[in-house]
Parts: C-alpha cells; structure tokens; sequence
C-alpha cells in the first residue's frame, strides 16, 4: 500500500561542498525545500520527496541519509546524469554560493509522482524549480496546501504573474527578496501569509495589509548555511499542527538560530527527542 503524504517536497536534492574558514572541505545535504522535508519526517510527520539524484556516490549517500531520517524515496528518479552539487564558500565574512559544479533537477514528473502531488496534505516547492508551474497546477486542482519559497530566485513578470493567479497558502522569502518585491511587483494584495526570513532579526508575516514582526534569537554563529531552511522547517511545523502565528515564529526563529551553530544547517536539525523539549520551551513563554 502508497503511504499517505502530510508534504511532498518537489525539489533537487543536493550535496554542498563547504569550503571552511580552516581551508577545510566539508560535505553536507543541501537543497532548499528537501531539508524541510527530511526534518518534518525526523519530527514524525509522513513526508516524502520528489526529484532526481544520479547513480553515483553522491546520490547513494543523500539516499542514506534520507532513509535514516525516515523519508520516504519511492519518488526520488535515480539515473546516470550526476548528483547536483553545490560549492559554498563560508570563509570569515559573508557567506557565498558560487556557481554549482552540477545542477541536474528533475526534467518531467512520472505518473508516481503527480499522483503523490495530489494526493498529499501539502506540498512545498521552490520558485525557480523547472517543474514549479506543474506542481501549482497539481496542487490547486487537488486542494492540497501549497507552500512556496523564493529562495535564490531572481524574480521576472510572468512568474510573478502566474503566482498571482494560484495564490500559495504561504510563501518563504528573505527581507531582501521582500524589499524587491514591493518595489517591483504587487505581490501583497493576493489572499496569502507572506513569511519574511530575517535571520537574527526574527521574521515578520504579512497578509492582507497587516503585518506581526517576531524577535530573532542571538547565537554563537559558525556557518549561516541553511538557516533559511531550518527556519521553514520549524515554520511548517507549527503551522500544519494548527499553531498560533506567534508561537510558530518563535519557533521558526529558534530553529534558524541553532541551524548557525554548526557547519552545514542540516547538521542541527533537532531529533525527535530535541525537537519535543524545544516545542515545549517555545511553548512556555
């Protein structure tokens, strides 16, 4: 029997090569929307992930870690074209993606997948992914929440548009990319929770004129990598479990600043264990 999905994640799983400030090279899982998606799952929720890794090294090790954090890879296409993989440069001052050594995602979604697509609770996808407007469409038509996050996107006229005609449940975006977006584009009049990242600074949430800003947390920060995708992480759980605005923010805040503290986001990704004291920490105030 198919599991039943609480989120599919439709996106590129990848490996970041991280180039340290000690000159040492470190690997992690990357990919924006499949963190999200591997931390629900460590957290018990029924994820799984759609998107493609290649018959090499690097994909046979994402799998693996997929696995023991409990998501499900039934929908994960394995091929001979290369794993993605990216290079980020976290040496002292800000942090740089530079231009990925492979970027391979999914070309075209199977039969499988659609079917995952529509039949899932929800379903987060990043704006520039190849197989965006697809994933809407699917989504939409089923009813399925739909989660989006601008993270790295460059924004253009008919995107922008057809966001405009499916209005997301939520979307993820950096203040930079909110201050862009409110020059540029009238984004904020659409029936959505606009979630602006922040990183220390917390985040605020906009939605229809009226806008809740939420204080980040302080930490003894190593590598800003991924903060951005704990944060949704956190985010989503709050939200799907029905919480408050407020106590999902702080939550969010909370797990965006632990993702600092350690090389590679990924890497503080609370366990399950973790995450129940955290929940009941955020909970208390």
């Amino acid at each position: 029997m198919k599991p039943h999905f609480e989120l599919v994640a439709v996106g590129t799983p990848s490996v970041d090569v991280l180039y340290t400030e000690s000159g040492i090279i470190r690997r992690f899982g990357g990919g924006a929307v499949i963190t999200a998606s591997m931390a629900l799952a460590k957290w018990g929720m029924q994820t799984g992930i759609v998107g493609r890794v290649g018959k090499d090294a690097g994909g046979e090790w994402l799998l693996k870690n997929f696995r023991e954090d409990g998501v499900d890879i039934s929908l994960v296409k394995r091929d001979r074209i290369p794993t993605s993989v990216w290079t980020i440069d976290v040496a002292p001052g800000d942090r740089e993606i530079l231009e990925p050594r492979i970027y391979s995602p999914l070309a075209r979604l199977s039969l499988a997948q659609k079917k995952a697509v529509e039949d899932s609770d929800a379903v987060i996808v990043r704006l520039n992914n190849p197989l965006f407007k697809e994933t809407v469409h699917l989504a939409k038509k089923s009813g399925s929440k739909l989660f989006v996050t601008f993270h790295l996107f460059e924004f253009s006229p008919p995107t922008i548009d057809f966001l405009r005609r499916h209005e997301p449940d939520v979307i993820f975006m950096t203040r930079e990319e909110y201050e862009e977006a409110l020059q540029e584009f009238d984004l904020f009049s659409m029936d959505t929770l606009f979630v602006i990242m922040k990183g220390r600074d917390g985040c605020s949430i906009f939605h229809r004129g009226d806008m809740a800003s939420y204080e980040g947390y302080r930490s003894d920060a190593v590598d800003s990598t991924g903060w951005e995708n704990s944060f949704v992480a956190g985010f989503l759980y709050g939200y799907m479990n029905g919480w408050p605005l407020n106590r999902t923010a702080k939550l969010a805040n909370t797990l965006s600043a632990i993702a600092t503290t350690e090389y590679g986001g990924r890497r503080k990704v609370p366990t399950r264990e973790e995450m129940e004291k955290i929940v009941s920490f955020v909970a208390s105030y």
